[in-house]
């Protein structure tokens, strides 16, 4: 990576691109929500499920869990996490044990952080202040 390339901590890579969800979802802020819901509940799941396979050295698995995870993170527009799960994918696919748990562990802190940026907006009932909370700037 040449060094004026952001580095995936870097603030440049969002965590989560909500604005696009929301065109994506066509402003359909219940929708946004359930989505963003329903990932964060499945986050930590996967990312155990990677963790298994990495501890087993079984490559296919953890390229396979982490092509889904991509996907997963990229209907979301969580972009961090997307770009980490393909990082995690190449490393599986090559076989590159020390870059694959170097990867993992990208991801899995990652996740730890989304959870964390996500977390005051499960924290009201209400929608519209849900995505204040979030810096939405459409409110």
């Amino acid at each position: 990576m040449r060094s004026s390339e952001p580095t995936l901590k870097d603030e440049s890579v969002p965590m989560i691109e909500l604005q696009k969800l929301v065109d994506r979802c066509l402003g359909k802020l219940d929708l946004v929500d359930k989505l963003i819901n329903r990932f964060k509940g499945s986050l930590q799941d996967s990312t155990e499920k990677l963790q298994q396979a990495m501890d087993l050295r079984d490559f296919v698995e953890l390229a396979q869990g982490a092509h889904r995870l991509r996907g997963e993170a990229a209907n979301l527009n969580a972009t961090r996490i997307t770009k980490l799960a393909l990082k995690l994918e190449t490393a599986a696919r090559e076989e590159d044990d020390r870059a694959s748990q170097d990867c993992l562990n990208e991801l899995i802190e990652a996740s730890d952080q989304f959870e964390m940026e996500v977390r005051p907006f499960s924290m009201t009932s209400n929608i519209e202040e849900r995505f204040r909370r979030l810096r939405y700037k459409g409110f």
